[in-house]
């Protein structure tokens, strides 16, 4: 690794509160690790009868519990206030992983006088219609967001629907009609939220994660986010939705395209007024080199394409997520590059810029190629497994192999909430491979995994 292996201070122990605390084990285990390594004791703050409560007692991985209000509402900030005030011990910083407490968090730090991002800042990013305003699509002047369906007639089509707040692609529609555009205006609202109207953008997907130290660019890593079921990606019941599907690190786009993507999104960030965090940003480039086709297998892969058909690239900033990424694409990073977006979180978060420093710097040689499977939920029921993935150990030794990890989220019996009535397509497994030999022999594991992976939800 190339990373700076002297500090210039003496360490300490540093507290760190964290709003919210997960799902479940599987979902927070890396990061409850990653604090145990670097020698921060996480204090939780959540409702009563959280399931990490137990872990307090039984296995020293959180040090504290509060209990909190967390719903979201004007006076959630003064809660979170009040419950870190409460803590035994006073604590070095306050952070959360949480899209819809990202705010509360930030006002509550400010109030305490910690280290925090700049609530305006991240107003303008989690309001995805105010993001639009402030940061238009490239080349298409009409393509600004609009709220509530107002001048939708003036939109070009196709066009993404999506709820103005919130994340994992919860309550997205891609309208191609005005009838598909009423029914989707219709279904966001339905689950009580405000909608945003936005031109769809073509494009090979990226996430583009930054790390900021006091206005300056520490590191940006960009992977290949697949294609969704919505734009291809084989759905086994054609349910197409715009749940992620695959990741892939490194990306597979030309230099000088990945070049203007750290460029361009850095910008972006520091002209919003963002200087020391993490932000995982979600972009496309418009009249790429590459583009996703279907191979043999009908499996998306990234081929050139022909110059002809393409122009100067265009960089199209999708979504700001002022955070690190989520939980099983920050341990695809940390494996892939070294880096371990959600440890520098909580590193930003108690102001310990000497060890984020040196701990944003990547292997200096990657040789590997990493890749995330995520399998959706299609629909609702109880949940049976059937092949999972220890028993793949057993059937398939040699496609295994290349299978560092994986998680499934559901336990036999569970009740799956069906995405008809939700809106959301849950992740029921998620999986983790590498190889040393080629990006195409990646794509073939993650494809023999994914249709090796059987169960039933009925």
């Amino acid at each position: 690794m190339s990373l700076p292996w002297i500090m210039e201070q003496p360490w300490r122990r540093r507290r760190v509160a964290l709003v919210g605390g997960g799902f479940s084990y599987e979902f927070r285990q890396h990061l409850l690790s990653s604090a145990a390594g670097l020698g921060i004791d996480l204090i939780v703050l959540d409702k009563p009868g959280h399931w990490i409560q137990h872990h307090v007692r039984e296995t020293g991985l959180v040090t504290e519990f509060q209990e909190v209000d967390l719903t979201v509402d004007n006076d959630l900030a003064d809660r979170i206030v009040a419950a870190v005030k409460r803590c035994s011990l006073l604590v070095d910083g306050l952070t959360t992983f949480t899209d819809c407490f990202l705010c509360p968090t930030a006002k509550a730090a400010t109030v305490l006088k910690l280290p925090a991002m700049p609530v305006n800042a991240l107003e303008k990013s989690v309001d995805k219609a105010l993001m639009r305003n402030l940061i238009p699509i490239p080349v298409a002047p009409n393509s600004l967001a609009n709220r509530n369906g107002r001048d939708e007639g003036e939109l070009d089509h196709p066009l993404i629907v999506k709820p103005a707040r919130g994340g994992g692609s919860f309550g997205v529609h891609l309208a191609t009609t005005r009838e598909e555009l009423q029914a989707a205006l219709g279904s966001v609202q339905g689950f009580g939220k405000e909608p945003v109207i936005e031109r769809y953008i073509g494009g090979p997907e990226v996430d583009v994660d930054v790390v900021l130290q006091d206005g300056r660019v520490l590191f940006v890593e960009v992977s290949d986010n697949l294609p969704t079921t919505a734009e291809g990606f084989p759905s086994p019941l054609g349910r197409p939705s715009w749940a992620e599907t695959s990741i892939i690190s490194p990306s597979g786009l030309p230099s000088d395209e990945l070049k203007q993507l750290g460029r361009v999104i850095s910008s972006h960030l520091l002209d919003l007024g963002y200087s020391t965090g993490l932000i995982h940003c979600e972009a496309r480039v418009q009249r790429s080199k590459r583009a996703y086709r279907p191979d043999s297998s009908g499996y998306p892969s990234l081929r050139d394409v022909d110059g002809a058909e393409v122009g100067d690239p265009q960089i199209c900033l999708i979504e700001i997520n002022p955070r690190s990424p989520g939980a099983k694409a920050a341990v695809q990073s940390a494996y892939a590059t070294g880096v371990d977006f959600q440890g520098l979180q909580l590193l930003a978060a108690c102001g310990d810029t000497e060890r984020l420093s040196a701990l944003a710097h990547p292997f200096s040689k990657p040789k590997e190629w990493w890749g995330s499977g995520y399998i959706a939920a299609e629909t609702g029921g109880k949940f049976s497994p059937v092949t999972l993935f220890e028993e793949l150990q057993s059937t398939a030794p040699a496609l295994m192999k290349y299978v560092v990890d994986w998680t499934v989220f559901f336990k036999p019996g569970d009740i799956v909430g069906d995405p008809a009535d939700t809106g959301e397509f849950l992740s029921v497994a998620w999986f983790l491979a590498c190889t040393d030999v080629s990006r195409a022999h990646l794509e073939s594991i993650l494809i023999r995994v994914r249709e090796s992976v059987k169960f039933t939800i009925a």
